[in-house]
């Protein structure tokens, strides 16, 4: 980034695209994995790489396409150097899908029930609880899991509040209370009233209503997030992207902001949500921009490596892109559900209280901060001495 005699500052080029878009159908299984990535170039450098890539690797024709170069050896020759090449310029968002469906249940069935005093939750975990433990049972082949995901990715699709009744019909199952997954389905079963009302809000913004459950907006705006930490200001490009298009004004409220506001929730790291662009976000088609082709390639070769992870050229090019990945990553955990740590053994104790409350008529939230501060206590206490006969 350059620095000019009159101390303003020249905004930092950066290009993004992504492999493994499938909209709001995060089950798809040819796709497990979204990844966006981006790299921090100027355009004449870009087209420098571009074009000694092009000329060192005999590729044919003008453009770079990750999903052909994945192909043949010499194609891969080609994406092992530009990692090498961009193992300090690039920044790559890895979703594990399934498991973002899972967040993305977290923040439309139990976010309307909760978001009069959400921070608090969210400052001890239990979005990700919530999310992790939906994960890791959709994973096991829990039939009411995978009933209930699938269902609620339709109702997001479809948006239609009625919908969600067939996201409950497992509790007609011999569903146990003491089983957290019928605690799930029973809190959403008693606030449906306020889960439909949220659905029916959300039916009616134009960039919701379509794109509910794609990550591209959520990728980018993070991606821009972290950037932030080491420009004052940037130029983006972006792959031409009909949610992007559709949700520009998202973006449009960064031109020229200066000030900084940083989010954290619990143990996650902390989270810039301003950051300054010089200009509306630019959507251009891969075949114009050289470093839009170079974000391409990077993302075609993760999205691959995800893919197959027991071959040898993966672990390669992750080894190589170890650097590229960042820390806001939409990643399954299973240690967020393991009750012999602090933080599972505590929300499974909230969820439980929650459903309590909820079946007795009782305030969610009052009090609940002296429950989670006796609960923390709990934890630490020594487990009991086992009874000798």
């Amino acid at each position: 980034m350059l620095q000019y005699a009159n101390g303003m500052t020249e905004a930092q080029t950066i290009y993004f695209d992504e492999s493994g878009y499938t909209g709001n159908n995060l089950l798809s299984p040819d796709q497990p994995a979204f990844v966006y990535a981006s790299v921090a170039i100027g355009t004449s450098d870009a087209s420098h790489l571009h074009s000694e890539m092009l000329s060192r690797f005999q590729i044919k024709g003008k453009e770079l396409k990750g999903k052909n170069l994945v192909k043949n050896k010499q194609g891969q020759e080609a994406i092992s150097w530009l990692l090498n090449k961009c193992s300090d310029i690039a920044c790559i968002v890895v979703a594990n899908k399934k498991f973002a469906l899972a967040g993305k249940f977290f923040e439309y069935i139990f976010e309307p029930v909760l978001k009069t005093n959400n921070s608090l939750f969210y400052a001890v975990g239990f979005h990700r609880f919530i999310a992790n433990l939906l994960y890791i049972l959709f994973e096991s082949k829990d039939e009411c899991a995978e009933d209930m995901l699938d269902e609620f990715e339709t109702l997001m699709r479809t948006q239609d509040p009625d919908d969600i009744e067939r996201l409950l019909v497992p509790l007609g199952q011999a569903i146990k209370f003491s089983d957290p997954l019928g605690q799930i389905l029973t809190f959403s079963l008693c606030h449906k009233e306020k889960i439909k009302d949220e659905i029916k809000t959300l039916s009616e913004i134009n960039g919701v209503r379509r794109w509910a459950l794609e990550l591209t907006t959520t990728s980018l705006f993070w991606m821009l997030s972290l950037w932030s930490e080491r420009f004052d200001l940037m130029e983006v490009y972006c792959d031409k992207s009909e949610p992007l298009d559709t949700n520009r004004h998202l973006f449009d409220t960064m031109i020229g902001r200066q000030d900084r506001i940083y989010m954290k929730l619990g143990s996650e790291p902390e989270r810039a949500l301003t950051y300054n662009l010089a200009g509306p976000i630019i959507l251009l088609d891969s075949q114009q921009s050289p470093g839009i082709q170079i974000a391409d390639v990077l993302s075609s070769s993760i999205a691959f490596a995800l893919k197959n992870p027991d071959d040898e050229l993966s672990r390669k090019w992750l080894e190589l892109a170890e650097s590229m990945f960042t820390l806001f990553g939409i990643l399954p955990d299973i240690k967020a559900v393991d009750l012999r740590e602090r933080d599972p053994f505590i929300n499974a104790l909230i969820l439980h209280e929650l459903v309590d409350r909820t079946l007795q008529g009782k305030s969610l939230f009052v009090d609940m901060a002296e429950f989670i501060g006796t609960a923390r206590r709990l934890y630490q206490l020594p487990p009991p001495t086992p009874q000798e006969d």
